[in-house]
């Protein structure tokens, strides 16, 4: 990454560190920890999206294939709790690029500071250039950032959708067996009435015959 040997000389480089904090309950105070947040839920995003996307695939096959529509709840319940995940991601990422504004506006803060003491005009325009850099650098991460956050939104949306197609999936085959027992018994029900109206019509053409002779 260009100047980052410059930045890390002057404190505003991005470090690892290698204490990892609960993202539920303790939010990033410093640029080193907001980075290493962001990391962590790229890594998380990643293996998330990777399981969604081959259970998608999964029941996108099954939704299409009538003999495979049996599997389609279990698969429904695997991708409702992948896709969750995912949620949650979302909602960490977002608060993760919060903390990652939110402090390196800090850092930079001091960096000015610090440049404002410069009194070498050569030296303040050298500076002058690192910041312009550094935040662009910044910048260019937070971009970055967001448009994980849009990709996830359009992900969910169409995972919602694939959710919704296959519950409509399940919702008619539930409805095609129940009128086929339906069907059959209306069957039955119309041989039997059938039936029954057959023999009143014997019996009653056998009674109307009795009582003319």
């Amino acid at each position: 990454m260009k100047l980052i040997g410059a930045l890390l000389a002057i404190g505003i480089g991005l470090v690892a560190i290698t204490q990892f904090t609960n993202p539920s309950t303790v939010r990033a105070q410093t640029v080193e920890a907001a980075t290493n947040n962001l990391k962590r839920d790229q890594n998380d995003l990643r293996e998330t999206a990777t399981m969604t996307r081959a259970q998608a695939s999964q029941l996108s096959r099954d939704v299409e294939n009538p003999d495979k529509n049996a599997a389609l709840p279990t698969e429904l319940q695997a991708f409702d709790r992948t896709t969750e995940r995912l949620k949650t991601l979302r909602e960490r990422l977002g608060n993760d690029i919060e903390d990652y504004k939110t402090t390196y506006t800090a850092k930079l803060a001091t960096f000015d500071q610090e440049r404002a003491q410069i009194t070498n005009p050569a030296t303040q325009r050298s500076i002058n250039t690192l910041r312009r850099h550094t935040e662009d650098d910044m910048n260019e991460r937070l971009q970055n950032a967001t448009g994980t956050l849009d990709t996830l939104d359009r992900v969910l949306a169409q995972g919602a959708d694939l959710q919704h197609a296959a519950q409509c999936v399940l919702i008619a085959n539930d409805l095609h067996t129940t009128g086929n027992d339906l069907d059959t018994q209306l069957k039955d029900a119309k041989t039997q009435a059938n039936a029954y109206a057959a023999t009143t019509t014997s019996l009653l053409a056998r009674i109307n015959t009795a009582l003319a002779e």
